[in-house]
């Protein structure tokens, strides 16, 4: 086969165009990263798209844990101050009970009782980032209105499943609250509704205790609220504190309720009811250190967590940097290489071509 000019031309341009890419490729990878686009290198960009993904999980986990531990934190000094209360509290009526106080010292001491009431309400009614944190899922109404009375229905729920009723076929999942053989929730419209128990399959019911929950992890996740009849508590049928039935609309904080009757026996001056107050504010301090107690220990594993996000988010990055990353002093070293092959490919493509009249005309 005869090589012609032509051919010789029209190799040593392309070879001298793949020499450009290359430099050019390298001219990128001098910045710092190894590629553009998904073509430059298929497998390094499906691992890039991964690990950056995993790094956004983990990005997002560590921003729920640090918004979990703020209001954790929040609760706790709701709680420590509920418990400073209940602390002055018991000093006042100590001092109350020993029979030698007049009227007017009576008098003075059931003031400052209604003041420590009116904080044990303000307390309930604290908010974080604008959101009540003693109210379940329900965060933008408050927990106690001024008489310490319960806003809000935190009574036993339910989440179930039910058929549409705007589009037959379909299911939806409804909050419902259970009252005795049936499950009452709203409706679209606001319109209480009700289903019997015994209609409803059990896997289509699933428990619900009105707690939010923060994903702190692929597989891990924590509720970080309290609900308020845990800590303010309600009245039983026999006047007895009780802070594991879930407080309904209307009813009265167990908590409140106490100070109100310190103020009535305070009035009637009678000591010996003062005496046994005492022994119920133990009980209300009691209760307060031991959700404080649980809080603490929910704060102590968002910590372990936070720094095992922290270490992961470590490693991630340094995957990332392996697959993205250039080395810059080996791709300046190949830089340098590459252009001395194309300086040396053009200066011996000048000398090999040089074409003249009688090399057309043959």
């Amino acid at each position: 086969m005869r090589i012609t000019d032509p051919m010789l031309i029209g190799n040593m341009t392309y070879n001298l165009n793949s020499s450009l890419n290359r430099m050019e490729m390298l001219q990128f990878q001098s910045t710092g990263k190894k590629f553009r686009v998904p073509s430059d290198d298929p497998i390094g960009a499906s691992k890039s798209l991964r690990l950056r993904t995993d790094m956004s999980k983990v990005e997002q986990y560590k921003r729920n844990v640090n918004d979990a531990m703020s209001w954790m934190k929040e609760t706790e000094s709701a709680l420590d101050e509920i418990n400073e209360i209940l602390h002055r509290t018991n000093e006042l009526v100590n001092q109350a009970a020993t029979e030698t106080y007049s009227e007017d010292d009576l008098l003075k001491i059931k003031e400052e009782i209604k003041e420590l009431k009116g904080s044990i309400i303000k307390v309930a009614n604290t908010t974080y980032t604008g959101r009540s944190i003693f109210t379940g899922y329900k965060t933008g109404e408050k927990l106690l209105d001024e008489d310490g009375n319960y806003t809000v229905d935190l009574s036993e729920k339910a989440i179930v499943t039910i058929d549409d009723p705007a589009s037959p076929g379909n299911k939806i999942d409804v909050i419902a609250v259970i009252k005795g053989d049936n499950y009452s929730y709203k409706d679209a419209n606001g319109n209480e509704q009700t289903i019997g128990k015994d209609t409803v399959a059990p896997k289509d019911v699933k428990n619900y205790d009105g707690q939010f929950e923060y994903k702190i992890g692929q597989e891990e996740s924590i509720k970080v609220n309290n609900l308020g009849n845990t800590i303010f508590g309600t009245v039983d049928k026999d006047g007895n504190p009780d802070y594991k039935t879930d407080g309904t609309k209307g009813q009265k904080a167990y908590l409140v309720s106490l100070f109100e009757d310190i103020e009535k026996n305070l009035e009637d001056r009678d000591t010996e009811a003062l005496q046994e107050k005492l022994t119920a504010i133990d009980g209300a301090r009691g209760n307060i250190l031991s959700v404080t107690s649980q809080i603490g220990a929910k704060s102590n594993r968002m910590k372990i967590t936070s720094e095992k996000l922290e270490d992961q988010k470590v490693n991630l990055k340094d995957l990332l940097s392996e697959v993205e990353d250039s080395n810059i002093p080996e791709v300046y070293m190949q830089l340098m290489l590459e252009k001395n092959v194309y300086n040396a490919s053009l200066s011996i493509g000048a000398q090999i071509l040089q074409p003249s009249l009688a090399d057309f005309i043959r």
